[in-house]
């Protein structure tokens, strides 16, 4: 393009950003993040669009970054599941959203958070899950979880058993960002706790699997 038309402005629509959730140093594995921002940074793009990215340090890397609204997308899929509360499965989950999501800045809907307990080892595993909901009784309630990635749903398939045990009618899931692996795991076979998966056409690409249904804006 560049050659074709010199001085052309040129922007790149990458709404979900490989490798952002390596998004810092660790021993003995590639800095994925960095060797990718320097890529597209190389390219010299007007603008970079992208949504909801993993962490902070995703736009600190990549030059000329615009992260998209995600609330387009969550009216929408208020509009279709309607439930009776927010929740966030973790603690980085509760810093970034009831900032960003306009029916949590106008105390339109009431929100919660859990958090979740690993080995520190290579296997990661999740050995405990807990609910931080003092006041919000969820018995009876439909519980919307909101999140940036699915990989296998482990996280949110942990708290929401939490949830039913504590007597939750129904629970949903949105993530910008949902990756066709998705489809191995419990998440969307029958008896899972989580009965729909809303997300973009970012990088999901099973569009005929009932229990996921595609936000297109």
């Amino acid at each position: 393009i560049r050659e074709q038309q010199p001085g052309s402005k040129i922007v790149l629509n990458v709404i979900y950003v490989p490798y952002g959730r390596m998004d810092r140093p660790i021993k003995g594995y590639v800095f994925s993040l960095k060797i990718f921002a320097d890529m597209i940074n190389h390219l010299g793009f007007e603008h970079v669009y992208t949504l909801d990215n993993h962490s902070e340090e995703v736009l600190k890397r990549i030059h000329n970054i615009v992260e998209l609204d995600i609330n387009p997308y969550i009216t929408e899929v208020v509009r279709r599941y309607k439930p009776d509360y927010f929740f966030f499965p973790d603690k980085g989950a509760m810093r970034k959203y009831p900032r960003k999501i306009n029916f949590c800045i106008h105390a339109q809907y009431p929100y919660f958070y859990g958090q979740k307990q690993r080995v520190l080892d290579d296997s990661r595993e999740i050995i405990s899950y807990e609910l931080f909901n003092e006041g919000i009784e969820i018995k009876g309630k439909k519980v919307l979880i909101i999140d940036d990635i699915c990989c296998t749903g482990g996280t949110v398939m942990r708290a929401a058993k939490v949830m039913k045990s504590q007597g939750a009618l129904d629970i949903a899931l949105w993530v910008a960002h949902c990756e066709n692996n998705v489809i191995k795991y419990d998440i969307v076979r029958e008896g899972s706790p989580i009965s729909c998966i809303y997300t973009s056409d970012s990088i999901i690409r099973n569009y005929h699997i009932p229990e996921i249904e595609t936000i297109l804006l």
